[in-house]
Parts: C-alpha cells; sequence; structure tokens
C-alpha cells in the first residue's frame, strides 16, 4: 500500500533478510553505507559472529 509506516528501511533501500538488531555492527553498517539498507556493502555478521581471524605472518 505504500505505507512508510510499514516497511523498514534505509535511504529509501528495503532491508534484506539479514535483521541488524542481532548484530550491531551490521545495523551500523545499513546505516552508514552510501546505498542504505545493503548486506553487500557491510557484512559485518561472520566478524561479530566467529571472530575476526588473527593475522598471520605470511612469512612464517
Amino acid at each position: 500500500n505504500g505505507s512508510k509506516k510499514l516497511s523498514m528501511d534505509v535511504k529509501g533501500l528495503e532491508l534484506p533478510a539479514y535483521d541488524p538488531r542481532g548484530v550491531k555492527g551490521h545495523g551500523l553498517g545499513y546505516a552508514t553505507s552510501n546505498r542504505g539498507g545493503c548486506h553487500l556493502r557491510s557484512y559485518m555478521i561472520a566478524p561479530e559472529i566467529l571472530g575476526i581471524p588473527k593475522k598471520l605472518d605470511r612469512l612464517s
């Protein structure tokens, strides 16, 4: 019906299947992305849930 009261969007782009309420960094990515609610620009689900991998010395 075109109602903005019922839509979940950021900067006019409707949110994808990933709900940002569980992963704070993902919500921040939606809010600060120049595209709006796009999961392709800021995908913070894996690093927040699985942890950020440690940097390895590539010469060791």
